[in-house]
């Protein structure tokens, strides 16, 4: 299974909001901000405000490529979202899960 090096995106949750919902868009999507405002695009993760607002990526079933990401804070009590925040680097974040080819070669020998 082809693992990728880890990382880690992480947020501050304005006063009042009870969870922050990550999404997830390919790099240079058209309107990818504007769609996921429009709830067009789901999230990959809620994340409820005691926890930290992090996310981990590591090991996710995408194709080799660049991401972009977002996160919208959301109040559950009232029904309220906030607008989309990109941080600039959640713009163009290069995700790659492509094994490396085995090790080959090889044999036994006494020694």
């Amino acid at each position: 299974m082809a693992r990728m090096r880890q990382r880690r995106i992480f947020w501050r949750l304005p006063e009042g909001a009870t969870h922050g919902n990550l999404h997830m868009g390919v790099q240079g999507e058209p309107d990818f901000l504007g769609k996921v405002d429009r709830g067009e695009v789901p999230p990959l993760a809620r994340i409820d405000a005691a926890a930290p607002q992090q996310y981990t990526i590591t090991d996710i079933d995408v194709d080799p490529g660049a991401y972009q990401f977002a996160v919208v804070s959301e109040d559950a009590t009232s029904g309220k979202f906030s607008d989309p925040y990109q941080a600039p680097e959640w713009v163009a974040v290069p995700l790659d899960n492509e094994p490396l080819a085995p090790p080959f070669g090889g044999g036994l020998s006494f020694v």
